[in-house]
């Protein structure tokens, strides 16, 4: 019984080895137009910095995954493709352009500046699950819904099914959104994830006051 237990428990320790978290806390400052590498507390600055430093190539599938969920079709309506210019190897100036116009991410809205965050973050991640077969992380986010507009908030389901299943990455979701909830609840119904043998891929716990 000893050597199961023991079994057992080194199983459970090598599995959690092999699990990277991630938490991805809740930000809504205003972004200054160049992001400055030191800046530790600016998440956008280091969510920036960490896709530039893991050498991301163009056309690469995270970038390919930033570009289609920035997007208008099915994605945050941000722009049409973004650029990543290195000032004199101290800050980051973010581009977007949208319809033949190129502007600085920092005159965007609140909203597409916290789409592009969380689009960075998990471009990186999908980066490195890519390198790595074994990769499993999980990703822990706070308020994901914040300056969205009801209608994004309800593409955060989709964002997140899609990571789901494409990439292997799973999700503990905080949020006070009653439309991306709501999302879920149709996902699950469009794609009969309630019918055997399918596997519901979503669970939501709620918490009294």
């Amino acid at each position: 019984a000893m050597k199961d237990i023991r079994a057992s428990v080194d199983g459970f320790f090598k599995q959690l080895d092999e699990v990277s978290l991630y938490y991805l806390g809740a930000s809504s400052t205003k972004q200054p137009a160049l992001y400055a590498i030191r800046d530790k507390n600016n998440a956008l600055a280091q969510a920036i910095h960490e896709y530039q430093q893991l050498k991301i190539k163009h056309e690469s599938v995270p970038h390919r995954f930033i570009r289609d969920w920035m997007g208008e079709e099915g994605g945050f309506e941000v722009g049409d493709e973004f650029e990543i210019v290195t000032r004199a190897g101290e800050a980051y100036e973010v581009n977007i352009s949208s319809h033949g116009t190129k502007i600085p991410l920092s005159d965007k809205g609140m909203g597409s500046i916290q789409a592009m965050l969380l689009l960075f973050r998990l471009a990186c991640i999908i980066h490195k699950t890519k390198k790595n077969s074994a990769y499993r992380p999980i990703v822990i986010i706070e308020e994901p819904e914040l300056n969205l507009h009801p209608a994004l908030q309800s593409r955060l389901a989709d964002l997140f099914l899609y990571v789901h299943r494409e990439h292997g990455v799973e999700f503990i979701i905080e949020t006070h959104s009653e439309y991306a909830i709501r999302k879920t609840q149709a996902l699950v119904k469009r794609n009969e994830y309630e019918v055997g043998p399918n596997d519901n891929p979503f669970t939501v716990i709620y918490f009294d006051k």
